[in-house]
């Protein structure tokens, strides 16, 4: 019977960055990550798993050695992001509300920070993630991603949300015969005629044209509206740009016909407009005003239940009334 020596405890060494080796030249090997047997009999392995690697050899006569001495394995850092975008910049008009608009990582996950300002992060891992209760001015944050895979560095970016308090709402007053003027100073404005945009409305004070209801918005820099202002019914009590007059009309409210008594100081050619609630001309009508006779008769019987304003024009001045239709008793 033939004794065999044991044959000597191997050592683990390091190649490379990749690469782990028993230093004893042998026959066979086994080799073990985290003591469980890996299917690799080389002397030198390729690694890809991080861990406690060790090794035992086996020589020709088929003696195993002792299990090697563990050799703690550490993956290599690698490049992982390159990048950190947080998003643009935000403008909130009022609201304490936002949703961040960050960069997803190639690689892991980000994280969000407050930086300064006020704001309650939902998901800080979230790039998409809502945001609340922010002050006003610029509140600010910081995404940041890993920028290797052992999580030593990381790439940061910042977004400023800013929160803009609303403009006060605006009044309109009147300004001469044919214009109206916003209250407030601003960067933009933008008008309304019964309720519908008016596309040439992009100033302070505008000229008008048409009877109607009237309301504006004032727009501060950075996109931010005021609330409408309150309504103005412009043709009611128009000054004339010579005097002031006045005429008569019964019965009002009515129900179908309507007598009007005209000024004879508005002079002989008057032009009688009628509009609706909506400013729609409903009657038209041109009137060459005789001295025996200043009354006129408008039949309003096909016209729906409403307001309507009548406006009398002549070279001389403009004035207007406003009629209340009723149903029939």
């Amino acid at each position: 019977m033939t004794r065999l020596a044991k044959p000597a405890t191997p050592v683990i060494t390091q190649n490379d960055s990749e690469t782990l080796g028993a230093d004893l030249p042998a026959t066979n090997y086994t080799w073990f990550l985290d003591g469980i047997r890996l299917d690799q009999h080389t002397q030198t392995i390729s690694v890809y798993q991080a861990g406690n690697y060790s090794v035992q050899v086996q020589k020709f006569d088929g003696c195993w050695s002792e299990v090697s001495a563990v050799f703690a394995y550490a993956l290599p850092c690698h490049v992982t992001n390159t990048e950190s975008f947080a998003g643009n910049n935000q403008y909130l008009c009022e609201k304490d509300t936002a949703q961040f608009q960050a960069l997803s990582p190639r690689y892991g996950k980000g994280s969000w920070k407050r930086i300064s300002g006020w704001g309650n992060i939902h998901d800080r891992e979230n790039p998409a993630s809502p945001v609340t209760g922010l002050g006003y001015g610029e509140n600010v944050f910081e995404w940041s991603v890993s920028a290797n895979s052992c999580g030593t560095d990381s790439l940061r970016a910042w977004v400023t949300l800013t929160r803009l308090a609303k403009p006060a709402t605006p009044v309109i007053t009147q300004k001469g015969v044919d214009s109206l003027m916003c209250s407030h100073a601003g960067e933009g404005y933008e008008w309304y005629l019964n309720g519908n945009l008016l596309h040439f409305g992009q100033k302070q004070v505008i000229r008008v044209n048409q009877v109607g209801f009237y309301s504006v918005r004032v727009k501060e820099p950075l996109t931010c509206f005021s609330d409408l202002s309150p309504a103005f019914e412009y043709g009611l009590n128009t000054t004339s740009p010579v005097r002031i007059y006045n005429f008569n009309l019964y019965p009002n409210p009515t129900t179908g016909k309507v007598a009007i008594v005209l000024p004879t100081s508005l002079g002989s050619n008057i032009h009688i407009s009628v509009y609706d609630a909506l400013g729609r001309i409903v009657i038209a009508e041109y009137i060459n005003l005789a001295s025996e006779n200043n009354k006129v008769e408008l039949d309003f019987s096909a016209q729906k239940v409403g307001i309507f304003i009548i406006k009398l024009q002549s070279k001389n001045g403009i004035i207007t009334k406003r009629l209340f239709k009723t149903g029939a008793k």
